[in-house]
C-alpha cells in the first residue's frame, strides 16, 4: 500500500482534514501501523491529526471527546441570511 498510496492520492482531497485515532493496545488492526500510516498521509499532503489511546480496538470516552473537539474546529458559522 506503501507504494500505491502516491497513485490514489487525489488533488480534489488533498485539503480533507483526517482525524486517526488508535488504541495503543489494538490486535484488530496494530498499533504500529498508525505513526507509518500517519507519515505516509502527512508526506503526501494531508492534514492529519493523530491520537493514541490505551484502548484495544474500541473508542473510549477521551477519543469520543477529540473526535468532537476535531470536528467543531472544522465547524464553520452559518453564513448570515441577507436582508
Amino acid at each position: 500500500l506503501k507504494d500505491e498510496m502516491p497513485s490514489l492520492a487525489q488533488p480534489a482531497n488533498k485539503n480533507t482534514p483526517i482525524f486517526w485515532g488508535h488504541g495503543q493496545m489494538d490486535t484488530t488492526v496494530n498499533y504500529s501501523l498508525q505513526p507509518l500510516g500517519v507519515s505516509l498521509l502527512s508526506g503526501l499532503g494531508y492534514p492529519v491529526t493523530h491520537r493514541s489511546y490505551p484502548i484495544p480496538h474500541s473508542s473510549c470516552p477521551e477519543e469520543n471527546r477529540d473526535v468532537v473537539a476535531f470536528l467543531s474546529s472544522l465547524a464553520r458559522p452559518a453564513a448570515s441570511p441577507q436582508t
